[in-house]
């Protein structure tokens, strides 16, 4: 089998690659020497497997504010239980950039052994340097991740020759697949990147796109499918009844693992064409979204820990910087959320 290393030598074998449905599995080739624990394989599934919705937990700490490791992974197996397609931690959501190495490596770890397999798992590498990326993308290769994503270089805003050069040296360390992560308030990723690093990296199957601007969707959409049909370009949020139209494969849910009923009818009704259906779920969902920034500051973080403690699902505190709710806030939350009926289908506690 020639090894994602070997496609990056030359145009001529990445035009190779294209047409040998290397891309179509994903996590199919064979794990690169890590030093340490035995690589642990990780499960296959079809490339048609990463569609829907990618849930995106939020990371249990202790009052100390260390990681609650057993009660992580009560959160991973609910969301996977409640219809997740695909599942990817710690995101933004999850609170990643205000952990350490070793703690993202662990979480990555729980993350992986609460899946157990049931779906397609991804572990977010994003951090500012190319080595530190890496680093966590063999890791989670090691553990049996079926794949990474990895943001535009935090803080750097580097041009694009050094930015494919990230994104291609990332790639090609693994052998598992990368989603590209567009998140236009740390970085930006031009269009002529994200063409060519598919172009140049077959385990590269699939983007989320942050930025929430349709031209740029509509446009990644277009571009990508000319190169390789198969590649999956994500909403970042629950926007689907908008972006699913023009090619979108599902989106990253911030708020699945709240509302799992609501995200995954939004999302199955727009996969079917059902826009009819679709439409007013998605004003329920945009309405739950307003009502937690509302309460929670930017994208809510505040909020979402709060908002499951009232769902039966309570996943303590966050760590500082973001702010826990005062008893005011929190009981405005809660009243808002009761008088909207957004979450009067959801599932309550655990089961």
């Amino acid at each position: 089998m020639i090894t994602r290393r070997e496609f990056s030598k030359t145009a001529l074998a990445g035009a190779t690659l294209m047409g040998s449905g290397l891309a179509s599995t994903i996590a199919e080739a064979s794990s690169p020497m890590i030093s340490g624990e035995q690589a642990k394989p990780a499960a296959k599934f079809p490339i048609s497997a990463l569609r829907g919705f990618i849930g995106t937990p939020v990371t249990t700490f202790k009052p100390d504010e260390s990681l609650d490791g057993d009660h992580f992974q009560k959160v991973v197996d609910f969301l996977t239980r409640k219809g997740a397609n695909v599942l990817a931690s710690p995101m933004h959501m999850g609170e990643c950039l205000l952990m350490t190495t070793e703690e993202r490596k662990t979480l990555a770890k729980l993350t992986v052994e609460a899946v157990n397999g049931r779906i397609p798992t991804y572990i977010n590498c994003s951090l500012s340097g190319t080595r530190e990326v890496i680093d966590l993308a063999q890791y989670a290769q090691k553990i049996g991740a079926q794949g990474i994503v990895a943001v535009t270089p935090y803080f750097y805003h580097p041009a694009n020759a050094p930015l494919v050069d990230h994104f291609v040296t990332v790639a090609n360390s693994v052998d598992i697949s990368v989603i590209l992560y567009r998140n236009v308030s740390v970085g930006e990723l031009p269009l002529e990147v994200l063409t060519e690093v598919v172009q140049r990296c077959p385990n590269v199957v699939g983007i989320k796109e942050g930025g929430h601007e349709m031209g740029y969707f509509t446009e990644a959409c277009r571009l990508t499918s000319g190169i390789r049909p198969e590649f999956r370009v994500f909403d970042g949020v629950e926007n689907v009844s908008n972006t699913v139209p023009v090619g979108g494969a599902g989106c990253f849910s911030p708020i699945s693992e709240l509302a799992p009923v609501l995200v995954k009818s939004l999302v199955d009704a727009c996969l079917a064409g059902d826009y009819e259906k679709a439409r007013p779920i998605q004003w329920k969902v945009t309405e739950l979204e307003r009502i937690m920034s509302k309460q929670g500051g930017f994208a809510g973080f505040a909020a979402h820990k709060p908002a499951r403690a009232f769902m039966g699902r309570p996943c303590g505190n966050p760590r500082k910087p973001i702010p826990t709710l005062d008893k005011e806030s929190v009981a405005r939350l809660e009243s808002d959320l009761k008088t909207s009926g957004v979450l009067a289908e959801e599932p309550r506690g655990w089961d």
